[in-house]
């Protein structure tokens, strides 16, 4: 059983290399190029998220965001261009989406936003054994150190440490 289905609503050579990957992690995905589609599949399939072009031939993501009233429950959208700018970003967001992106898609963005895949079956939850209890550790140092020797990266440290 799948752990959820994301919609895109683009071009099918932007986003069907990304379905075998999402096929791996347990999700299944939709493709629509319309408005009505994308409202028919969000009603049908309840997909967990959606990621759309702009603008297609017939449709505008505009269009879909202020559907977000008639869908009981509307997923999370993505909106991704292959060029934009700052003021298309804010307009999107302020229209609902989640997040503005730029082309090329990668997976572990998408990836970063789903929900996590949920187990096979009771089953094989039920014959899994319990996890080892947590053990608390001490505290991690720091993920990185600058190092320099230089008079410049001194003062600009010796400033850090003030700050």
């Amino acid at each position: 059983m799948p752990s959820g289905t994301l919609l895109f609503i683009a071009e099918p050579q932007a986003v069907t290399g990304l379905f075998s990957r999402l096929k791996e992690s347990g999700y299944e995905a939709g493709l629509a190029d319309n408005l009505t589609g994308a409202l028919n599949f969000i009603k049908k399939s309840n997909p967990c998220l959606v990621i759309t072009r702009p603008r297609l031939q017939t449709y505008k993501a505009e269009d879909l965001l202020v559907q977000k009233g008639a869908v009981p429950v509307f997923p999370p959208v993505i909106v991704f261009a292959k060029f934009g700018s700052a003021e298309d970003a804010q307009r999107y967001l302020e229209l609902g989406a989640k997040d503005y992106w730029l082309d090329p898609l990668q997976w572990e963005k998408i990836k970063l936003l789903l929900p996590a895949p949920e187990p096979e079956s009771e089953e094989d939850e039920e014959d899994a054994p319990e996890p080892a209890p947590r053990v608390p550790r001490p505290a991690a140092p720091a993920p990185f150190a600058i190092i320099g020797a230089h008079p410049a990266v001194k003062r600009v440290l010796a400033l850090a440490r003030q700050v």
